[in-house]
């Protein structure tokens, strides 16, 4: 993920999670949060589809370890093998 890809992953995760508020500031927050948060994204080559945020949970070290803190698939994609 990128900066200039925070909109369309707010979008997602707006759609994904849509009893959640504030999907911007959501999105914004974490990814400024790299590398103890890292976001990907999938995409169709022209539209963001979806998106992970692993969180690093062992410290800046050889043998991290991540958890996954969120997934989310936009719902117009499900079942497309995302």
């Amino acid at each position: 993920m990128e900066e200039y890809d925070i909109e369309a992953v707010s979008e997602v995760h707006r759609a994904a999670f849509p009893r959640q508020e504030h999907s911007n500031d959501w999105i914004s927050c974490n990814f400024a949060a790299y590398p103890r948060m890292q976001f990907f994204v999938a995409d169709d080559g022209s539209h963001i589809k979806g998106f992970i945020l692993w969180t690093q949970k062992s410290g800046f070290r050889e043998q991290v370890i991540l958890e996954l803190e969120q997934i989310a698939v936009n719902p117009n994609d499900h079942g497309r093998g995302l």
